[in-house]
């Protein structure tokens, strides 16, 4: 039996895991370092021909910074509940294994947020808002590249996207989210035009 290719699935529903490395970039970022968070959620998509399809996702998605300075440092934790709208574009038609780009943005609503100091071997936790004026809205634009490949009844993806924030995170300062996210996931069909042989 022959898989089903790839461009005859209109509907597919899924999920997706990984990790983000993020930081914080900006005029005023200095000395910032990366943090590495779990990240996941779900995934919709809807094919629209044979090289376009539209991808919309429910993602928890970590970010924020280490600041290091003068022997102390500081890890600013950010927790999202993000939804990327993606273009997926693919340049190989009606193929069971193609690779993708992903052009897209994504809006994001701050879950929580958490400060950790670590200075002279000990340390203190607290709530951000004890710090600065953490906004509670971001906003990213979002580029990647990934592979889609038919496993069983659904399709395996593994992609690799930037965020590049374009609201600042706190209203004090001009900071943004800069984020690579590494995400595997599997999604199924639940709706498909028949792919019609050649004549």
């Amino acid at each position: 039996m022959l898989a089903t290719p790839l461009a005859a699935q209109r509907w597919s529903v899924g999920v997706l895991a990984g990790a983000n490395r993020s930081t914080v970039g900006g005029s005023d970022a200095d000395q910032m370092e990366s943090l590495i968070g779990v990240a996941g959620g779900v995934q919709l998509m809807r094919t629209l021909n044979d090289y376009v399809a539209l991808e919309v996702d429910g993602l928890y998605s970590p970010k924020g910074a280490s600041m290091k300075n003068q022997g102390a440092a500081a890890d600013v934790r950010l927790r999202y509940l993000e939804v990327p709208l993606l273009l997926h574009l693919g340049p190989s038609p009606r193929s069971t294994v193609r690779p993708f780009v992903t052009l897209g943005a994504s809006a994001g609503v701050l879950l929580s947020c958490t400060a950790r100091e670590r200075a002279n071997g000990t340390s203190v936790s607290a709530d951000c808002d004890q710090l600065a004026d953490f906004q509670n809205v971001d906003a990213t634009l979002i580029g990647g590249a990934g592979l889609d490949a038919r496993l069983g009844p659904g399709t395996m993806t593994l992609t690799v996207r930037y965020g590049y924030g374009v609201r600042n995170i706190v209203s004090e300062a001009e900071l943004q989210n800069r984020t690579f996210s590494f995400l595997a996931g599997w999604r199924i069909p639940f709706g498909r035009t028949p792919v019609l042989p050649p004549k």
